[in-house]
């Protein structure tokens, strides 16, 4: 069994502005964030591939990181682009019964 240790970076909001929200992250510390994630030199993986590594069903990737999204608030696609344009991967938890509804993700 694999016994290292993986940082999960847990996000939930990344507005523009954190307006004192204790579940957000600004955008702009969000990209911070991405830089420090890049200078690391960790891999982004998800956390279906540690679970598997895990089990010894799969090697994980030295410096493995994993970055998740929780719920899927209307400005996830944002920090997903900066994430895509950095050529990291994350996992984007949506709560489907949410969809269209207050400030969460559009269908």
């Amino acid at each position: 069994m694999n016994s290292q240790t993986i940082p999960v970076l847990l996000y939930h909001g990344v507005p523009a502005s954190a307006n004192g929200d204790p579940l957000a992250v600004a955008r702009e510390q969000f990209a911070s964030h991405i830089e420090a994630i890049l200078d690391s030199g960790r891999t982004p993986v998800t956390v279906g591939e540690i679970a598997a590594g895990l089990r010894g069903e799969r090697p994980l990737a030295d410096h493995a990181v994993a970055i998740t999204f929780d719920d899927a608030y209307d400005d996830t696609l944002d920090a997903v682009e900066l994430l895509c344009a950095s050529q990291l991967r994350a996992g984007v938890y949506v709560t489907t019964g949410q969809v269209d509804t207050g400030s969460m993700i559009r269908g």
